[in-house]
């Protein structure tokens, strides 16, 4: 454990909390409930469900989980979820830096920008802070609504 009253030339981003794992992910993804289960738990989201976050590899700080386990053997039941800051997700598409970013339902776990004529407000996951003239899979960084 390293504590320290001022950190310079920080690359952590965003403040993170670990939600119960209910499949595969990876750093990059729309994670959102999954509504189908009877227990609580989260999965990539499929773009028709409400994202909470985004699996971030990124945080500056990290809550949750299980206190007797170590981050690494956490990481094996729980998602780090970026909840807040600045974080890259997964994304397809034409991106345009300062559009609202929404959930894709072209691929599960991807962001793509929002459109007024197929998303809703409430979809806007963030907002994009950068963009690269690309409209493939790619990662770009966001700041999560908040």
């Amino acid at each position: 454990i390293i504590t320290a009253n001022k950190v310079y030339n920080a690359v952590w981003n965003d403040y993170a909390e670990l939600f119960p794992k209910g499949g595969e992910t990876e750093p990059g993804d729309i994670i959102a409930l999954d509504i189908s289960s009877s227990k609580e738990q989260y999965v990539k989201s499929d773009g028709n469900n409400i994202p909470i976050g985004i699996h971030t590899s990124e945080y500056a700080m990290l809550i949750g989980g299980d206190d007797k386990k170590s981050i690494s053997q956490n990481l094996d039941n729980y998602i780090p979820v970026a909840l807040a800051g600045r974080v890259h997700v997964n994304f397809i598409g034409p991106a345009q830096k300062g559009a609202y970013v929404v959930p894709s339902k072209q691929k599960n776990g991807y962001a793509q920008m929002f459109d007024k004529n197929y998303n809703t407000y409430i979809d806007i996951i963030g907002i994009l802070v950068e963009d690269d003239g690309k409209t493939g899979e790619r990662k770009l960084k966001i700041k999560i609504k908040g």
